[in-house]
């Protein structure tokens, strides 16, 4: 359940993201990627759940694909935003 929490704090990440860069301000984000490592401290299916449910009523967000690759370090965290051109 601390997958809630979490996608949360993903949220506020990539809102001040685009709160900081005018560049991003009128772009829809396109992906996110996160790293992970084995064993997962997150679920990737019940974060997305998570996130999902959040970004469903941000027009700038919703539609975001969730990416998901394997890391070496220790932990889940986002790797790369991207938004469309």
């Amino acid at each position: 359940m601390h997958e809630a929490s979490i996608a949360k704090y993903v949220l506020e990440i990539v809102q001040e993201t685009i709160d900081s860069d005018p560049c991003c301000q009128n772009k829809l984000v396109k992906s996110i990627t996160f790293a992970l490592s084995r064993p997962y401290t997150v679920y990737p299916d019940s974060f997305e759940f998570y996130f999902t449910e959040l970004i469903r009523d941000i027009p700038q967000i919703c539609g975001t694909q969730l990416i998901y690759i394997d890391s070496d370090q220790r932990g889940f965290f986002v790797s790369s935003i991207d938004f469309e051109d």
